[in-house]
Formats: C-alpha cells, structure tokens, sequence
C-alpha cells in the first residue's frame, strides 16, 4: 500500500449526530493516500465511545483533546501531520469522495503551491444541499464566476485581496488543503481571536 499524502484532520466535540456521516465521507474516498487524526474535546454525548474502535484501524489516530477549547485541539492535532499535505474536517462536515485524489493530483502537480482551495456546497444538519459554491458566489462574488470553474494558480497577495473584499470566495476553511510546510511557517491557530481563530490563521 502506498504511503499516504494527506492528513485529515478531524476536530470533534459532542457532534454524535454527524460524525457518523463525516466518517463515511472519509472511507468513501477513491483514493488509499490519506490518514486521519482525530482529537476529541472530551465529549459527553457518546462521540467518543463511536471513536474508539478506529483505534484498531491503522489508517486513524484517535486522542483527546487537550481541554483547552476547540481551536487549542486544533493547533494540537497540527503536531501529528506527517504527510505532505493536510486537510480540517470538522465532525460535523463531510467530504467528496475524489477529495484527496483531486488535491493530491493538483498539489503534486504545482508544487509551488502552498494550497489548494476548491469549492464547495453547503449542506444543513439533514445533509441536504442548501446552496452550491457556485450559487454562493452569483450572488456574493460575480467577478470570480468564470475563473473558479478552471483549474488556475493564484499568488498570495492576490488570494489576499480577494479574502478581504469576497470574503464568500474562501467563506470555510473546509475548502482549503494545505502543504504541511506551513505548518511551521504560521504556527498554530491564536487563541486570543478566540471564535475567529480559524479566519486569522486562513488570512495568515
């Protein structure tokens, strides 16, 4: 079996009504390249004992969290990213099954890019499909309508920009995969932002 190339990072606490869902999401990929890290934030609410028994897979690593609030686990579980590149899914998200073949086959291909950013749809707690990436940006973000249909490079500066004036163009972490060298490069999520954590660490 090949060595794996993306990490999927999965933070969790008290999700027990999704995160069945999230792991289907995850063992239904077309690809073998992957991994995954989980740390749980001491649920209550069964999640934890659904974990467990991924802990006999070799492809899952399954930790507590460190009981310092959700963005310290997810700075924790960056010191478990071995691969080439990683990926946050909450518990409470899912993912395409050609996720990791598609980012794998477009990051090994532009190997100056530090990540890859591909859309999206929202979905409710049902997993019904309230909006499509492309909807979002028709009415959000009509400049970028053309451009995201194709596969194209951007620089930083102008990822930058584009943050800040369509913010709908990234709107979720969820669609974005990294390059593990970033990892040292930003450190890890700053707690003092406290629920906006993730968007200071994204426009780092």
């Amino acid at each position: 079996m090949p060595e794996p190339k993306l990490t999927i990072c999965v933070p969790n606490r008290n999700k027990i009504s999704f995160i069945s869902k999230c792991f289907d999401s995850i063992l239904s990929q077309d690809s073998d390249l992957w991994t995954c890290v989980v740390v749980d934030g001491f649920s209550t609410d069964g999640s934890w004992e659904f974990l467990e028994p991924f802990s006999n897979d070799s492809r899952f690593r399954i930790m507590r969290g460190l009981g310092q609030g959700m963005y310290a686990d997810w700075s924790y579980c960056l010191n478990f990213v071995k691969t080439e590149y990683f990926y946050f899914l909450p518990s409470d998200d899912v993912c395409d099954s050609s996720l990791v073949s598609q980012v794998v086959l477009e990051l090994d291909k532009h190997r100056l890019a530090d990540i890859c950013h591909f859309a999206f749809d929202e979905i409710d707690a049902r997993g019904k499909k309230i909006e499509t990436y492309q909807a979002l940006l028709e009415r959000h973000a009509e400049i970028y309508l053309g451009p995201h249909k194709f596969a194209h490079v951007r620089s930083g500066t102008f990822d930058y920009v584009m943050n800040l004036i369509f913010p709908v163009v990234f709107h979720t972490m969820n669609s974005l995969v990294f390059r593990r060298s970033l990892i040292g490069r930003l450190a890890g999520f700053d707690l003092q932002f406290k629920e906006a954590a993730d968007i200071d660490w994204q426009i780092r």
